[in-house]
C-alpha cells in the first residue's frame, strides 16, 4: 500500500498581509520567508488537482484569529471531501 496523491484532501489558507517578525536571526529576512510560505503553498496546490486556495483578504499570518469563519469552512470542506473519498 502505497501513498497515492488522489487520497490527499486539502485547503490552502493564504493570508494577503505581510507577517511582522520581531526579530529574525541574523541572515533570514522577511521577505525570504515570505518566498519561502509562497513556494510551500504553491506547492500543496499543485500536488493535488483539486486543492483550492482561498486568499484571505486582509489577514497575515494568524488567518483563525482574524477570519475564523474562513478556516472553519475549508476545515468543513476537507472534511466533507475526505468523508466522500472514504465511501468510494
Amino acid at each position: 500500500m502505497g501513498f497515492d496523491q488522489r487520497d490527499v484532501v486539502l485547503a490552502v489558507l493564504t493570508r494577503t498581509e505581510p507577517t511582522q517578525f520581531p526579530s529574525l536571526p541574523a541572515g533570514i529576512t522577511g521577505a525570504a520567508i515570505d518566498t519561502a510560505f509562497v513556494n510551500a503553498q504553491r506547492y500543496f496546490v499543485e500536488l493535488v488537482r483539486t486543492t483550492p486556495q482561498v486568499f484571505a483578504t486582509g489577514s497575515g499570518h494568524n488567518i483563525q484569529e482574524s477570519q475564523p469563519d474562513l478556516v472553519i469552512n475549508a476545515t468543513r470542506l476537507v472534511i466533507g471531501r475526505a468523508a466522500a473519498a472514504s465511501t468510494k
